[in-house]
C-alpha cells in the first residue's frame, strides 16, 4: 500500500469538499484495506463486533453520502491515527501473540 495513504486522509479530513464524497469512499476503503493487512502483519485480530474501529469505518464508508461532516472528518482521521499507530508496531518488530481463555471451563471448574 502507498506510503501517501495517511497523508491522503489528514488532507481529506480537513477539505472533504475539495474530495468529495464517492473520494472520501474510496480513501476509507483504501485505508481499511492498509489497516486489516497491519493488523494481520503485527497478530491483532479484529472482533468483528461494532465495537471494532473497522466496522465503524465501514459505516462511514459505505454511508458517506448522507454522514455529517464532522463523522466523515473524525472516520478519516481515526484511520489515519490507526495506520500511524500500526505501521509503527509493526516496524518495532513487535510480534502480539493473543492467549484465547475458555471462559466455559473455568465457570464449570467454580461450581
Amino acid at each position: 500500500m502507498s506510503d501517501t495513504i495517511t497523508a491522503d486522509l489528514l488532507r481529506a479530513a480537513n477539505s472533504l469538499h475539495k474530495i468529495g464524497r464517492s473520494g472520501i469512499s474510496d480513501l476509507l476503503y483504501r485505508a481499511i484495506r492498509e489497516i486489516s493487512d497491519l493488523r494481520v502483519s503485527v497478530g491483532i485480530p479484529g472482533s468483528g463486533t461494532n465495537q471494532d474501529a473497522i466496522i465503524r469505518l465501514l459505516d462511514v464508508a459505505a454511508r458517506a453520502e448522507d454522514q455529517p461532516d464532522g463523522d466523515v472528518s473524525s472516520a478519516l482521521l481515526e484511520a489515519a491515527d490507526m495506520i500511524r499507530r500500526l505501521r509503527v508496531i509493526a516496524g518495532s518488530g513487535i510480534e502480539l501473540k493473543l492467549k484465547i481463555r475458555d471462559f466455559s471451563e473455568e465457570t464449570a471448574s467454580d461450581q
